[in-house]
């Protein structure tokens, strides 16, 4: 075999590692771009859901769990707290549980949840489902994509 022969060969065994090698880059590219778009129509139904949600007991205990929270997190009971128009009535139910605490009259626009401040304004914690959604999404993303094996 004539050296010509031998480098044509290797040239040829690199070219195909090339493209064989762009091809799966590419091919995992776009299965992740699919497992985004996956991601995204799960929160869009999930935002659906919450938003349709009944305003019930069980969401009543959510409610005061992010007030307990959210009470825990600023460091004092002295909170004035706002809310959308839908969970107002919700969180004027359980401000005798939190003394201190006062319904603004302002509403928010939101999914659901609460937001706080402190009386002196200090403080401030968003506490409503969109941040705490916000917060989760890279965690539920990277569990998601692990289960595809990315």
């Amino acid at each position: 075999m004539t050296e010509s022969y031998l480098k044509a060969k290797r040239r040829q065994k690199k070219l195909e590692k090339q493209i064989i090698g762009n091809a799966d880059l590419d091919s995992r590219n776009k299965q992740l771009v699919l497992i985004e778009e996956s991601i995204e129509k799960v929160f869009d139904k999930a935002i659906k859901k919450i938003q349709d949600a009944d305003r019930n007991s069980d969401y009543s205990k959510l409610i005061s769990s992010m007030l307990e929270e959210s009470i825990r997190t600023i460091g004092t009971p002295d909170i004035i707290i706002q809310t959308n128009s839908k969970d107002k009535s919700v969180v004027q139910s359980l401000l005798s549980k939190f003394s201190g605490a006062t319904l603004s009259n302002d509403v928010i626009d939101c999914l659901g949840g609460i937001k706080v401040q402190s009386k002196d304004g200090t403080m401030k914690f968003d506490n409503t489902i969109d941040a705490r959604l916000e917060r989760l999404k890279p965690l539920i993303r990277k569990d998601i994509a692990s289960k595809f094996g990315r």
